[in-house]
C-alpha cells in the first residue's frame, strides 16, 4: 500500500557532451511532484489516470467513438484501455503545445506524438478525425487555467487535421515504399516511426555509406547528413544503428549539429565567420564589444525620417579581411579595390538579422574627409564589422600620407533611403503575417526576407488554399491599417516578462535571448499584430503609404510565399490576380507567380555574386558562397553566374534548406 509522493534529486552539476563534469551557477531540488501525482494524491487515487484530469476526456473519446467505456485496467488483452491512455495523455501534450505556438514541422517529436495518437484513433477506436474532437475535450478540461487553449482551438484543430490528412497521404507514397523495404527484411519493422519524413531515401543512403565502415561507431558527419538531408530524427538514426549492429555516436552527432547551428544564427544562415583570417578573429576575440542599440536611433516629422550622423571610435581594421601591419591603415591608391572591414565602438548601422538585409551608407574618415563606402554590415559574435571600399573619386596628393590607426574618430551616415524602404517591408512584414492570421485558420511562418525593394513571407498554410477573394482581403486589411494612420509600438522585456503576454506570435523553432526581447505591437480594430521582433520599423503605419501583393508562389502542399511591395511604388501597381479559372492557388497553374518568384531570387543571388566578384577583384578567382533558408535551390539555375564573371574561374555554392548546388564556371 505505499505509494510514492516524490523523490528528491538534487540538482548540481552538469555533464558536458565530452563527459566532464562541471558545477551548475545555480544549485536547485527537484522534488519530482509533477501536477498530475499530485491531484492524484489528494483525490485518494493509485494512478494518474483516475483523476478529474483524465476522465473527462476519456468519456468524450467514448462518446465521439463509441467504443466501450474506460475501465482502468492495465493488463487489457485488446488494449482499449491502453488506448485511451496514449490517445488522452498525447490530445493533451499536442494540444498544449500547439496553443504555445509549437507547429509539428519545426519539431518532429511533437509530430511522433501526434502521429502516434492519430495511429490509436484509427487502428483501436476506428474513427476518423478522433483525435481533433479529443482536443475539444482538452479544451474543456484546462481552458479555464489555460485560456491560450480555447482562444486557438480552431487553430490547433486545423494543424491537427492537417497532420493526419498528411499521414495518410505518406501512407499510400513512401509508407507503401517502406512496407516493401520490411517484408524484404522483416527486421525494420522495429522503426518506431514508419512514415518519419525521408525514412525511405534516407535507409538507401545509410546502407551505402556504412558498407566501407572501418568501426562500429556510425561518424557523426554521416549522422548529421541523415539528419539534415534527410531529415531523419537523431531516435530513428539510433533505431537505423541497432538494426545493423552499429553504434550511434551521439556525442559527435551533437558537435556536427552545435557546429552547423553556429554557422546559421546569423540573419539569413549567411556564414561569416569562416570568410575572415584566424588572425582578424583572434583580435575580434579580444576587442570591447560593439554597441549598436544606435540603429533604433530615428525620429519622423510628418512622416520625414531623420537618422542622426554618428561619431565613432575605431577598435578594430582589417583590409580582405586580413589583419594588417601595425594595425594602421595607409591610405593610398594600392587599397582601390581592396575591401576594408571597420569594428567601431558603436553603430547606427543594421546587420542581417530577423530577415531584414543590412544597411548602407558612408564612414567619413577625419579630417580628411576621406569616405569609405558600406557595402555589407555583418555581426561576429558581439562585433559589428563595417565591409566596404574607399572612394577614391577626390582622392589628390595632399591625402597620400592619410592615415586611420584604432582609436581615431570617424563620423558615420546612414543610406537614409535605403533603411526607410527597409523599415517599411519590415513593418508591412509583420501586418501580412496578422493579415494571414485573420483570413485563415492556421497560418505558421517559415521564414521571410525584407530587403528595399520589397519583402517576401514564407508561411505554411494549414486546412485552407488560399483564394482570390482571400488576397483582397489581406491588401484590405492592410491598407486599412495605413490609412488609420496607427502607431506602432515598441517595448522590451524579457523571459520571464514573455510568460505573461497574451496573443504575441513567435516564429517557430527560434531561440530567444534571456533579455532585451523587443516586442513590436501594432492594433487595429480588425488586425492586430504583437510579435517578438530585433528590426527596425517605421513609427506610423500612415508612413508605409500603401501595400500590394505582387505575386503568390505555391511550394509543396502547404507551403505559400508571398512577394509584396510597401511605399509609394506599391500605389502604382495593380491588384494581383491568380491566372486560370480556379478558386483556389493550390488548384491553379500560376505560372506568371513562379516566375515572379525565380525571378526575384535570381535577382538576388545575382547582386550577391556581383559582390563577390567585386570583392575578389584582385584574386585568380572567385569562390561564392550564399547560404540561406529563403532558397529553393533546385528550382534555381545557376547558369546566369558566369555572365558575372567573364574573365577568371568562379566556383559557386549555394545551400538552401535542405539542399546544395554547385556550379564552376571557367572562361575560354
Amino acid at each position: 500500500n505505499l505509494r510514492e509522493l516524490w523523490n528528491i534529486v538534487f540538482i548540481e552539476h552538469n555533464r558536458l557532451p565530452g563527459g566532464e563534469i562541471v558545477p551548475l551557477q545555480h544549485q536547485h531540488v527537484d522534488t519530482g511532484l509533477g501536477f498530475e501525482r499530485l491531484v492524484a494524491f489528494l483525490q485518494g487515487k493509485t494512478s494518474n489516470y483516475d483523476t478529474d484530469l483524465f476522465f473527462p476526456i476519456f468519456n468524450g473519446i467514448q462518446l465521439a467513438s463509441k467504443a466501450p467505456a474506460y475501465s482502468g485496467q492495465f493488463n487489457d488483452a485488446n488494449s482499449l484501455d491502453t488506448a485511451y491512455r496514449i490517445l488522452a495523455d498525447h490530445a493533451r501534450m499536442a494540444t498544449v503545445c500547439l496553443a504555445d505556438g509549437m507547429v509539428p514541422e519545426e519539431n518532429h517529436k511533437l509530430r511522433r506524438i501526434i502521429r502516434r495518437a492519430i495511429t490509436v484513433s484509427h487502428d483501436v477506436f476506428k474513427k476518423q478525425q478522433l483525435l481533433g474532437e479529443t482536443c475539444n475535450f482538452v479544451a474543456e478540461s484546462l481552458g479555464e487555467v489555460y485560456p491560450e487553449i480555447v482562444d486557438n482551438l480552431n487553430h490547433i484543430k486545423s494543424i491537427i487535421n492537417y497532420e493526419e490528412e498528411l499521414l495518410k497521404k505518406l501512407r499510400m507514397t513512401s509508407g507503401k515504399q517502406w512496407e516493401k523495404m520490411v517484408a524484404e527484411r522483416p527486421i525494420l519493422a522495429k522503426i518506431s516511426d514508419p512514415c518519419a519524413s525521408g525514412l525511405v531515401q534516407g535507409y538507401k543512403e545509410f546502407q551505402r555509406s556504412i558498407k566501407n565502415l572501418v568501426t562500429r561507431k556510425i561518424p557523426g558527419e554521416l549522422s548529421f547528413r541523415l539528419y539534415d538531408t534527410f531529415g531523419l530524427e537523431p531516435d530513428v538514426i539510433e533505431e537505423l544503428a541497432e538494426i545493423e549492429n552499429l553504434v550511434f555516436d551521439r556525442e559527435a552527432f551533437e558537435e556536427y549539429l552545435k557546429k552547423a547551428k553556429l554557422r546559421s544564427r546569423i540573419g539569413l544562415n549567411q556564414s561569416t565567420t569562416e570568410t575572415f583570417s584566424e588572425g582578424a578573429m583572434k583580435q575580434l576575440d579580444e576587442t570591447e564589444k560593439t554597441d549598436d542599440s544606435l540603429k533604433y536611433s530615428y525620429k519622423s516629422d510628418e512622416g520625414i525620417y531623420k537618422f542622426p550622423e554618428i561619431d565613432a571610435e575605431v577598435l578594430r581594421i582589417f583590409v580582405n579581411k586580413d589583419t594588417i601591419e601595425n594595425s594602421t591603415l595607409e591610405i593610398n591608391k594600392s587599397l582601390e579595390n581592396r575591401e576594408i572591414s571597420l569594428v567601431l565602438n558603436r553603430t547606427p548601422f543594421y546587420t542581417t538579422e530577423g530577415g531584414q538585409l543590412f544597411d548602407k551608407g558612408t564612414i567619413i574618415i577625419s579630417p580628411e574627409n576621406i569616405r569609405l563606402n558600406v557595402e555589407n554590415v555583418k555581426k561576429i559574435g558581439d562585433h559589428v564589422v563595417h565591409l566596404g571600399k574607399l572612394d577614391f573619386s577626390n582622392f589628390n596628393e595632399k591625402l597620400m600620407n592619410a592615415k586611420l590607426t584604432p582609436g581615431d574618430r570617424v563620423r558615420l551616415v546612414l543610406d537614409t533611403d535605403r533603411r526607410l524602404a527597409i523599415m517599411r517591408h519590415h513593418t508591412a512584414t509583420h501586418l501580412l503575417n496578422a493579415a494571414l492570421r485573420t483570413v485563415f485558420p492556421a497560418v505558421a511562418q517559415k521564414a521571410s526576407l525584407v530587403k528595399e525593394d520589397d519583402l517576401s513571407f514564407q508561411f505554411t498554410c494549414y486546412g485552407k488554399g488560399i483564394s482570390q477573394r482571400d488576397i483582397d482581403s489581406i491588401d484590405e486589411l492592410i491598407n486599412d491599417c495605413i490609412a488609420a494612420r496607427l502607431p506602432v509600438m515598441t517595448r522590451i522585456t524579457d523571459q520571464f516578462g514573455l510568460t505573461q503576454e497574451k496573443k504575441l506570435v513567435l516564429i517557430p523553432g527560434t531561440l530567444y535571448p534571456d533579455q532585451g526581447l523587443r516586442i513590436v505591437e501594432i492594433e487595429e480594430k480588425k488586425l492586430r499584430s504583437k510579435e517578438l521582433c530585433c528590426g527596425t520599423h517605421v513609427i506610423n503605419t500612415g508612413d508605409l503609404v500603401a501595400f500590394r501583393v505582387k505575386s503568390v508562389v505555391e511550394k509543396g502542399a502547404s507551403s505559400r510565399i508571398i512577394n509584396a511591395v510597401a511605399g509609394p511604388a506599391a500605389k502604382s501597381l495593380n491588384k494581383f490576380a491568380f491566372d486560370g479559372s480556379s478558386k483556389d492557388i493550390t488548384e491553379a497553374k500560376d505560372k506568371k507567380s513562379s516566375e515572379a518568384w525565380r525571378n526575384m531570387l535570381q535577382d538576388f543571388v545575382m547582386s550577391e555574386a556581383k559582390h563577390a566578384v567585386e570583392k575578389g577583384a584582385n584574386n585568380e578567382f572567385v569562390v561564392f558562397l550564399l547560404v540561406s533558408r529563403a532558397i529553393e535551390v533546385e528550382s534555381l539555375p545557376l547558369q546566369f553566374i558566369r555572365d558575372v564573371c567573364t574573365d577568371k574561374p568562379i566556383f559557386v555554392v549555394v545551400q538552401g534548406k535542405r539542399k546544395v548546388r554547385t556550379r564552376c564556371f571557367v572562361p575560354k
